[in-house]
């Protein structure tokens, strides 16, 4: 009788485990044959009107341009010159990001490695090295995330390299360890988990995988994609004649619609209710600026790949602007990087760390991107200012939690905060940038570099 009750004990604490598990059990990503929304969307003649009028704002752009050039300067310029000026120490940048590209193959044969040693000491019973190189492993691959970022930082620091050219090294850097991540974390269970006396071999990936992982315009590894039958090339070209004719509208939209207003500031001081009418009248430069890398990074941009590698699934976005809450855009606005936040923070958070908490989870995937993303800011202009992260921790995150009806009266609110919001960013990097180029340091030390100077030349 006592037999049977433990027995019987024993099986319902198997199914609450298994209930429990279960229960916290998140959706894994699924890939399916699918265009992007803009593409399906700009089908219908009505809609293509949104397209036309931001070709008619280049052109419009480009004459603004053409006639102030000629008018002050006698020289038709056309706005190369801040072209010029971003990407000017390319030829740094280049080599350094095939360092990166060397290193993210390092880290693809030393998994590699790793995986055929650990399979090699299971089938010989020889657990201690197996938990030596395990061990190794989970210290070794955090180890060579800091790396990453400490020397992409020095290196962009070291070489003075100007925003363009700062983006290609520290922009990059951080794609290839999402992607690494992701290749480790999606093939490393199947070798913690593999058994010599499993009835099917495990397979490692072969780099051919790898190497069209790191290509293709996804974050989540997968040894098998949904892919098309060919390549349109009329379409490649297509997609890349738009991101230069974005890549140019932003430049253009700095040029004249931002750089006149700024490039005397730490020359002249402002004054504080200057200061609140420029961030007032930046909203309009900062809305069109986001507008254009989005179109250019997760449309455009992302198009072009996935047609050259024949990827399948091309929902990078979602329909973000009818958005009447921080949290519906949060999950609409970068489907690329929202799958891997979801997938790689938020359902190991949520499953492992703190299981069954949702909230805190949430916060984790915050907290990682508010720090990421002030970090990419950081490296990119040359200076610390941590208003990325305090937007992103202490205004969107916080909003994100409010549930908001499907009204449009909240789309209109929407809107509003996210152009005033993004004029303010705007404003406040601006004023710092031209504080430190107008106003250089001689002896320039690590204090300078997080002290702001843009206070020097505000009054009140």
């Amino acid at each position: 009788m006592t037999e049977e009750t433990n027995n019987t004990h024993l099986e319902r604490t198997k199914i609450k485990k298994f209930l429990f598990r279960k229960e916290y059990k998140l959706s894994d990503k699924k890939f399916e044959i699918r265009n992007s929304l803009l593409t399906d969307l700009f089908e219908n003649p009505h809609i293509s009107t949104v397209y036309h009028l931001f070709a008619a704002i280049l052109v419009g752009l480009i004459v603004n341009t053409i006639a102030h050039d000629l008018l002050t300067t006698g020289n038709a310029k056309l706005g190369f010159q801040l072209i010029l000026l971003s990407f000017n120490k390319i030829y740094i940048a280049i080599p350094i990001w095939f360092l990166e590209c060397f290193f993210t193959y390092l880290c693809y044969k030393c998994f590699i490695l790793w995986a055929k040693q650990r399979i090699s000491l299971c089938v010989n019973a020889n657990f201690n090295y197996i938990k030596i190189m395990d061990y190794t492993l989970f210290c070794c691959v955090p180890l060579y995330y800091g790396l990453a970022f400490k020397v992409s930082s020095y290196l962009t620091t070291t070489f003075q390299l100007p925003p363009a050219s700062s983006a290609i090294v520290i922009f990059e850097m951080v794609r290839m360890l999402m992607k690494t991540h992701s290749f480790i974390r999606e093939n490393a269970p199947k070798v913690l988990n593999y058994k010599p006396n499993d009835e099917d071999p495990l397979e490692l990936p072969e780099f051919s995988r790898f190497f069209y992982f790191f290509f293709a315009p996804t974050l989540i590894y997968r040894d098998e994609y949904p892919r098309t039958t060919h390549i349109r090339w009329n379409y490649v070209f297509k997609k890349l004649g738009e991101s230069i004719c974005v890549v140019l509208n932003m430049c253009y939209v700095i040029e004249r619609l931002i750089r006149p207003t700024f490039n005397t500031f730490g020359e002249r001081t402002f004054t504080v209710k200057e200061m609140i009418l420029c961030i007032c009248n930046m909203s309009f430069a900062g809305m069109l600026l986001k507008l254009l890398m989005f179109y250019f990074i997760l449309h455009s941009w992302s198009n072009l790949f996935a047609e050259i590698t024949r990827f399948g699934d091309r929902k990078f976005y979602s329909d973000w602007w009818i958005s009447t809450s921080y949290g519906e855009y949060f999950r609409t606005w970068n489907i690329l990087v929202g799958d891997w936040l979801f997938t790689y923070i938020y359902r190991d958070t949520y499953q492992f760390i703190v299981p069954g908490n949702k909230t805190m989870a949430k916060v984790v995937v915050f907290v990682i991107s508010a720090v990421v993303h002030e970090w990419l800011m950081c490296y990119m202009l040359g200076f610390f200012l941590p208003l990325m992260f305090f937007f992103f921790l202490f205004l969107s995150g916080p909003a994100s939690f409010v549930k908001v009806p499907k009204y449009n009266i909240f789309n209109v609110l929407f809107w509003y905060f996210l152009a005033f919001g993004s004029g303010a960013m705007v404003c406040v990097y601006t004023m710092e940038f031209y504080a430190r180029v107008n106003r250089p340091v001689e002896n320039d030390t690590f204090k300078d570099f997080f002290v702001p100077r843009m206070f020097n030349y505000i009054t009140y």
